[in-house]
């Protein structure tokens, strides 16, 4: 897609109006421009913002799980297009009060006829808004990536024709970085085609799919009220060996004492089977954690596990007592059926889970 003059006009006129006020949503931007009047629809505001985001850098987003996204003007102008604009990203769970249901998946490798099911996709998140989750957690590898540029396009194309595209208010999905995503990241421009060749990232999908979002680094923390959760691509490992990567239950009988941060729940994707494990928290008494390990949520599992569905459940404001991980499972007909759970009590002692689904 080219930005034509006018496209960039409205960028810069929405730019202006950011700067002149804190925190603004597509919906009070588009309230300002008509008070301005200038119209025009969300989609075109969408792809501004994607302008301002991505290429010019001068807006950051902040994302809640209760209310519409902010985006804001980056006052201090020698942050614009750095890597402070490119990599911001702040995910609140605004609500401390309210049990809240979403969906893990992972790997879904699109580009790779071997592996990418949007059958399979669609399935997943149709059953996963039926059992009341709204926000889907991507833990990395989005698309196969590594190749020419015909093909990276071919894949970016694919994403945005097929991939699930709910309402927002149904379900919001945030992405992380995968390895595999690593050279579509630095190769897509949403605004200018393939002829670009400035690094910049795949953040611009969301003017194509507003119900998507990628967070522009392959993990992240979140705070649901007080518990405390890790979402990484690759397994969590410490930063003393961030290359080890372990692929049997014995390997994290070994590798116990490099869990050097204490997180209540880690959650990663990388190795596309679905591993459950929980251990202590070294130097903490009494203090567990749990570890899931995301299936891939592609052909490759058909017949086996493709993801998670998550619920916590809160007992009073600000106090998550309960999590609830069932097991989602596809046949070959994709047909989406869970297919037993593990609940987590984060105020009581815990049974041993050491399983790979």
């Amino acid at each position: 897609m080219n930005l034509e003059r006018d496209d960039i006009m409205l960028a810069y006129h929405i730019k202006n109006i950011l700067n002149k006020h804190s925190g603004l949503s597509i919906n009070s931007i588009e309230q300002f421009l008509k008070e301005e009047g200038v119209l025009c629809s969300k989609k075109e505001i969408s792809i501004a913002l994607s302008y301002l985001l991505v290429e010019v850098g001068c807006v950051c987003r902040d994302d809640y799980w209760g209310k519409a996204p902010i985006y804001q003007y980056i006052d201090d102008t020698s942050l614009h297009d750095s890597g402070y604009s490119k990599h911001y990203y702040s995910f609140s769970v605004d609500d401390d009060s309210l049990d809240k249901c979403f969906l893990l998946i992972s790997d879904t490798h699109i580009g790779n006829p071997q592996l990418e099911d949007f059958h399979l996709l669609d399935r997943i998140y149709d059953y996963s808004i039926g059992k009341g989750a709204t926000k889907c957690f991507h833990l990395g590898d989005l698309f196969a990536g590594g190749m020419s540029e015909e093909q990276l396009l071919s894949q970016i194309e694919s994403f945005i024709s097929f991939y699930p595209n709910p309402d927002e208010k149904e379900m919001t999905t945030y992405g992380l970085i995968g390895n595999h995503d690593e050279s579509v990241h630095g190769f897509f421009n949403p605004l200018q085609g393939i002829k670009s060749k400035r690094f910049l990232d795949l953040r611009g999908l969301n003017a194509f799919i507003p119900s998507f979002y990628i967070l522009p680094r392959p993990k992240w923390n979140a705070e649901f009220s007080n518990t405390s959760f890790h979402f990484s691509h690759r397994l969590y490992i410490s930063w003393i060996r961030p290359m080890v990567r372990m692929l049997e239950l014995e390997d994290f009988k070994e590798e116990q004492k490099w869990f050097s941060d204490q997180y209540d729940v880690l959650i990663s994707g990388h190795l596309h089977h679905g591993l459950i494990y929980n251990t202590d928290i070294p130097l903490v008494p009494g203090k567990e954690q749990i570890f899931l390990g995301v299936p891939s949520t592609s052909q490759f599992n058909l017949g086996e596990s493709v993801g998670y569905l998550v619920s916590l459940h809160y007992v009073e404001p600000g106090a998550v007592q309960e999590m609830k991980v069932s097991f989602l499972y596809s046949d070959f007909d994709h047909h989406i059926f869970e297919n037993g759970e593990v609940v987590w009590n984060f105020k009581e002692k815990n049974k041993c889970y050491q399983k790979i689904l």
